[in-house]
């Protein structure tokens, strides 16, 4: 969040530094050619601002996706947690995918592994 104050507050400088770089500019304080190289390094800067907050704005967007589906899935298993039974609608509501793989020996034994799988897998 820091850095998304300070990458705010020096694109609001650079858009007044750019007014001003234009003023002078009008009013003859600056020639065009100074204008023109000043003003396409602002710019530049300013498309790299713009890309940075773009990235910040989609990492902040995953970690809140990501947080929501953990607090959803979090009211799932405390709303089942003193179930007696596990029926159909609850293990649908649980679970959305079900890997079951090809059962083996092992030592003797049949054994066959299961992967459950939740949107809100964490």
């Amino acid at each position: 969040m820091k850095e998304r104050v300070r990458l705010n507050s020096r694109e609001s400088e650079l858009q007044t530094i750019q007014r001003k770089l234009y003023e002078d500019n009008a009013l003859g304080k600056i020639t065009d050619e100074q204008y023109a190289a000043l003003s396409r390094d602002f710019t530049a800067e300013q498309a790299q601002l713009k890309e940075r907050l773009k990235q910040l704005d989609d990492q902040l967007q995953k970690a809140e996706n990501k947080q929501e589906n953990t607090t959803r899935f979090l009211e799932l298993v405390r709303e089942y947690t003193d179930m007696r039974e596990l029926t159909k609608p609850i293990l649908n509501e649980l679970i959305d995918k079900a890997v079951v793989y090809d059962a083996e020996k092992v030592g003797g034994k049949r054994v066959q592994r299961m992967i459950f799988i939740t949107d809100s897998s964490v």
